[in-house]
């Protein structure tokens, strides 16, 4: 099996498409590994397109001028960055930073003017970035919320809880949860 036809039966939105935005997907798509702890994109960088990840995750955070990070939201299997999709839209640089965290992570990365076109042809793709962006916005608006409403304790609490592995166990250093929550 190939690497494309591995990918493609990960995203359900494969699936769906009709024999020609199939082929071109296979033929467009690429799958890429990446190491943990890899900056993926900086803020003001070009995208080339949309991400998809098939396992690992992806980091998105941002950094102050004064060089404090924080994190926005993680892209898990089988999500896409909304931000790149935004991004692949819009041909607007990308706005923020994006690495690999917890684990080696495979991407599936779809180029962004095959998107586009898969985009304008195809029902399944329009559902697949519309789902992606309204999910990832409620997610967003959620951790808003909770960082105006919330002490620094509670949203600690809420990530220790988040990052814990099934026996409870986080393997993330004191320095790495402070990144997380922006307070380092």
């Amino acid at each position: 099996m190939s690497e494309s036809t591995s990918a493609m039966q990960l995203l359900p939105i494969c699936r769906q498409l009709c024999e020609r935005g199939t082929m071109d997907l296979r033929t467009g798509m690429t799958l890429t590994a990446l190491e943990t702890g890899k900056v993926v994109l900086q803020q003001d960088d070009d995208v080339r397109g949309v991400f998809l990840v098939r396992r690992g995750s992806l980091r998105i955070y941002y950094v102050t001028p004064e060089g404090r990070e924080g994190t926005l939201y993680w892209v898990l299997p089988g999500q896409s960055c909304i931000h790149a999709l935004n991004c692949t839209f819009s041909l607007m640089p990308y706005p923020a930073w994006v690495e690999v965290d917890r684990g080696p992570t495979e991407v599936s990365i779809i180029p962004g003017g095959l998107f586009r076109r898969l985009f304008d042809a195809e029902p399944a793709v329009q559902r697949f970035a519309l789902d992606a962006l309204c999910g990832q916005l409620q997610e967003l608006i959620s951790e808003l919320h909770r960082a105006m409403t919330r002490g620094l304790e509670q949203r600690l609490a809420g990530l220790l809880l988040a990052l814990a592995d099934g026996s409870g166990v986080v393997l993330m250093s004191q320095e790495r949860l402070a990144q997380h929550l922006g307070t380092e």
